[in-house]
This record gives C-alpha cells, structure tokens and sequence, in this order.
C-alpha cells in the first residue's frame, strides 16, 4: 500500500505548506521589536508613554512583572489610549505569589509574576498604556516594589500564518478520510 504522500501531490503541498505556517509565524513571534519601551511603575500603576507607532496593523507586545510579598495577589489593567489620550480598549490578568500546606501537611508555593499580552494597533500615531491596579497590599507591603511594564512594537502578527496551517492541516485530513473513506467504512463496520 503507497502512502498518502506519495500517491497525491496535493497532499504533500499541503503538508509542506502548513509546516512553513507553522515556522514562519514561530519565526514572526520571536523576532524582537523595532521600538522598545520599558518604564518602572509604582504598585499603583500609571501611564507608559508615549510609544509611536508607524504603521497599519502593528502588532504591540506588552509585558507586566511585578515582584509581590507572599499571599498577595494584584490585578492589573493596561488600557491602551490615544495621542489625546482617550480610551481605546483594554486586556489584563492577576498576578499572585502565594504559599501555605495543604491538609496532607506537604508545603506548596505558587506564584504567577508575569504576563504578556498583543495587541494589533490599527493606524500609526502616539499611544499611551495607562497601567491600573487592584490588590490586597498594605502600604508598607507596597514599599519598594513596582511594576515592570514594556511595550515593543512587531511588524506584522503571526495570526494570518497560523491560520493558513491549520487551513492546511484540515484540508489535509479531509483529503486523507476522501482517499481512505472504503479502508475507513470497513474499519467501522468491523466494530
């Protein structure tokens, strides 16, 4: 029995295609930034800017860090706004550093200290992020720590690139079950 591959050319076009999808957008996710902002903020947030942008669709990376005292949690908003700065849209997540022993007496320590966020910024101009918090920090806790907010803008988004490969990858199997459905049917019946 030939396989697959070798008995249709369109099947190895796709396979070839969805894997250069596959790579070009891991490539398109790790190149670095053409601008890159980093600004140390207070615990209670702020505003990080201004970032230009130069072109259409420009993807902005975002990246908060915060070193947090143990059992303490902090939720934090970047909202992203205009060159008069008007709101435009907003993302965020929680950050936690917690610790305790569970009712088998084992100790466990958990913490989530970063997060990254995309954003795909639609026409050039200057953009701020204005950088809001909530948490269960007394001020003393807050003494000395900030957050670590930066932004560096990509070029393109590795989006389109992911979906091209899972477009091919899907035509792939309907391919394989329409070339395979007498081999398949026969599987089924024999159950």
């Amino acid at each position: 029995m030939r396989s697959i591959l070798e008995d249709l050319p369109l099947a190895r076009l796709l396979l070839l295609f969805g894997v250069l999808c596959l790579i070009t957008s891991l490539v398109i996710g790790w190149l670095p930034g053409d601008q890159h902002q980093r600004e140390q903020l207070s615990l209670n947030g702020g505003l990080v800017g201004p970032i230009h942008i130069d072109d259409h669709n420009t993807v902005l990376h975002t990246s908060v860090a915060a070193d947090l005292p143990i059992n303490s949690w902090s939720s934090v908003t970047l909202g992203l706004l205009d060159q008069d700065k008007r709101y435009l849209t907003g993302f965020g997540d929680s950050l936690w550093f917690e610790e305790g022993v569970d009712s088998e007496g084992y100790y466990w320590r958990e913490a989530y200290s970063r997060y990254d966020a995309k954003i795909t910024v639609p026409s050039p101009g200057e953009y701020y992020l204005q950088v809001t918090t909530e948490d269960n920090l007394s001020e003393r806790q807050r003494a000395g720590r900030y957050l670590d907010v930066e932004a560096d803008t990509r070029g393109m988004s590795a989006i389109p690139h992911r979906v091209g490969a899972i477009i091919a990858i899907v035509l792939l199997v309907v391919l394989l079950v329409l070339r395979h459905r007498a081999q398949l049917q026969e599987m089924i019946s024999e159950y």
